[in-house]
């Protein structure tokens, strides 16, 4: 590209074009932001109210969605039953498939496809990337408005899978008698297992 090349601007329709498409960003990115939210709600359940905090800066210092579920998944396998960590598993699949979305949301390229005064603005990859940008783009190889839009009502379905199954795990009482048990495994394990620190003695 030269330095003296200049891009045509965009015609009316294609700037209403452009105008749809981000709202269709913005509502990926919004209601994906609920999952996310109700995935830090099943974290923090599993922990007494007055360490809610605990579990917030613990929580947000992982900044892989992925860790945080794997944090989850620990919970599960160490509290729940069989049913709900067979529950759990499914939902963090589903939320590991749909993260696709809202991470094409994030991190894609907006672009023109088509010819002037008529192109429409779609969602792709980066051009940069360019062990995935196809060499010879069809429209087929970008994301429209529609599939941004099912995007986003599939978020909120599954932020409503996400909020049944931390209700199903609230009307637990052989969970919650678990989790707030006393003493504490790791408790019980400083009384049985005392350690002993070697500390050099001052001279």
């Amino acid at each position: 590209m030269s330095d003296s090349y200049q891009p045509k601007m965009p015609s009316q329709e294609e700037q209403d074009s452009a105008i749809d498409l981000l709202k269709n960003i913005g509502q990926v990115m919004v209601t994906w932001q609920g999952i996310e939210s109700l995935v830090f709600d099943v974290f923090r359940y599993f922990f007494a109210p007055d360490h809610y905090d605990v579990a917030a800066v613990a929580f947000f210092a992982v900044q892989a969605l992925e860790t945080r579920m794997q944090m989850i998944d620990a919970l599960m396998a160490q509290f729940a039953n069989e049913q709900q960590i067979g529950d759990w598993s499914l939902i963090h699949k589903k939320i590991r498939k749909k993260s696709k979305g809202r991470n094409i949301a994030a991190h894609g390229n907006f672009v023109f496809f088509g010819k002037h005064p008529k192109r429409k603005a779609f969602l792709g990859k980066s051009t940069f990337d360019i062990g995935k940008f196809p060499k010879a783009p069809a429209e087929k190889d970008f994301y429209s408005h529609k599939e941004l839009e099912e995007w986003a009502k599939s978020f909120i379905l599954l932020s409503k899978d996400v909020h049944d199954f931390l209700s199903e795990l609230k009307q637990d009482q052989a969970l919650l008698l678990k989790l707030r048990a006393r003493p504490q495994r790791v408790e019980e394990s400083d009384q049985l297992y005392p350690r002993v620190y070697h500390i050099p003695q001052a001279p």
